[in-house]
């Protein structure tokens, strides 16, 4: 995720550094090497004032991510060599799934230090698609956060897909979302530096948060809150809410939000990061797998070639954006234990 930059002021959030004895019943508690979630509408960097934030927050009217305008790339490093991009080949090959065994940087350190992970196309959901949406499956999920999201043109690749039914729901407003499991990211030099950062065990016990989401929803199931000055809004009936290309974004859909002033959360300002998150896939109530109209528009990334084919040196900040709104194929997780929220439950202050 895009991080976060402090502001000074008073922020309308609570970091992490506020004295923690008006706190101690919110706080995120250690049981047996695992971090659990106490039931509260704020908590450690939680909202303040839910209250007063939804009677003067409002989303931004039109959809322009700001990312991709020219100039305001966030990680200029990247235009002189293509170490960043989803289909990126540092260190790696152009196709893996077909590689018997480990021929490149990439497959080796996979290999070596990173057997856990399982790996997928886009383009041949089906299997592992409904696989990731069963399993586990902690039934305070909201109905608005279930189903198999895409993080469409966010521009922190390797990540793609993401669930959150899998995440450790102390209430139907407060949950613990692990980084390393059900979220995608592409089998490239970058996503196996990802891999190794979140799925390393000493990274999650003794850094609780730092690789893990802090999911709290507004009262009026509008916003989410994720760590730091990262917002979610869930569009509603009746939202108007238009792309550049004159489309419209879809009830259901929602866009992930940072705003100009970071922690202050004012949502006058314009955002400073702003990316599409739609549900391509969900199970019914058969527990059969439906795909969405998103699926076709993701598969159809997926499958397009590249327009930059050859691995690059000295891009343009145009090749740059162009080159990361071209999703990789195949996909590398790790899938969560089946039985990670029977044991986690008990545990867990409802």
């Amino acid at each position: 995720m895009y991080p976060a930059k402090k502001e000074t002021g008073t922020p309308k959030i609570l970091p992490q550094s506020v004295a923690a004895a008006p706190l101690i019943a919110n706080e995120e508690r250690r049981c047996d090497g695992k971090w659990a979630v106490v039931d509260s509408e704020a908590g450690p960097r939680g909202i303040e004032d839910w209250e007063a934030f939804e009677a003067s927050a409002t989303p931004p009217q039109r959809y322009d991510p700001p990312q991709f305008r020219p100039g305001s790339m966030f990680a200029p490093s990247v235009y002189w060599l293509d170490w960043f991009t989803h289909r990126s080949a540092c260190c790696g090959l152009p196709v893996r799934l077909s590689s018997p065994f480990p021929c490149c940087m990439v497959r080796a350190l996979e290999a070596c230090c990173l057997t856990d992970l399982e790996r997928g196309r886009i383009s041949q959901p089906d299997e592992w698609f409904t696989r990731m949406l069963k399993y586990p499956d902690d039934r305070a999920c909201p109905a608005q956060l279930r189903g198999l999201w895409w993080m469409r043109d966010n521009v922190a690749p390797p990540e793609t897909l993401i669930t959150f039914h899998d995440a450790e729901w102390a209430s139907p407003r407060l949950g613990l979302k692990q980084q390393r499991y059900n979220w995608t990211h592409d089998p490239t030099c970058f996503g196996c530096i990802f891999s190794l950062v979140t799925g390393e065990a000493w990274w999650h016990r003794e850094q609780p948060g730092s690789a893990t989401l802090r999911l709290e929803i507004s009262p009026s199931g509008k916003w989410v809150h994720m760590d730091m000055d990262q917002m979610i809004y869930v569009l509603q009936p009746g939202d108007e809410f238009t792309k550049a290309d004159g489309s419209k974004m879809l009830p259901g859909d929602m866009m992930r939000l940072s705003f100009a002033d970071g922690w202050q959360m004012d949502t006058s300002r314009p955002p400073r990061y702003q990316y599409h998150v739609q549900r391509v896939a969900y199970l019914d109530e058969k527990g059969a797998l439906v795909k969405t109209a998103a699926y076709d528009e993701l598969r159809a990334n997926v499958l397009a070639p590249s327009r930059y084919p050859c691995w690059r040196m000295c891009w343009s900040g145009e090749q740059v954006a162009d080159a990361l709104c071209e999703l990789s194929d195949e996909q590398v997780w790790r899938s969560p234990p089946r039985h990670a929220h029977g044991a986690q439950a008990e545990r867990m202050q409802r």
